[in-house]
């Protein structure tokens, strides 16, 4: 069965169609947006972040001044969990295992060298 394309109707899903499209969508992507323009997200010390109480809340966004340090300790610790895991499932499902090995040496190997320059 054909996909209408004009009429009254058309685009409307109908049974048995081989595909289904979205009104006024452009099947590639062409480029990242600009940023030019977009405001710096604003840094809190991490004290007033998270004590925060009692007050009104408005549109802004703002994260803590050490969340790059809270993100380095969380993937360190998955890496961990992710090691725990190895074990556990070494003796049933041994190539599991070593695909968690993989992913705990990519987290470690990430976050040891997050300020070195790649080439692209």
């Amino acid at each position: 069965m054909a996909l209408e394309e004009t009429g009254p109707g058309a685009l409307d899903p109908k049974w048995g169609q081989e595909l289904y499209i979205g009104r006024d969508f452009k099947g590639a992507i062409e480029g990242f947006s600009s940023i030019e323009g977009i405001p710096k997200v604003e840094a809190v010390e991490t004290n007033k972040y998270l004590n925060r109480r009692f007050i009104t809340y408005d549109a802004v966004f703002d994260i803590p001044k050490d969340l790059t340090f809270l993100l380095d300790k969380f993937f360190a610790l998955s890496s961990c969990a992710l090691f725990e895991q190895g074990i556990d499932t070494w003796v049933t499902y041994p190539s599991l295992s070593f695909v968690g090995f993989v992913s705990c040496l990519e987290t470690l190997i990430n976050v040891d060298n997050k300020n070195v320059a790649l080439e692209r």
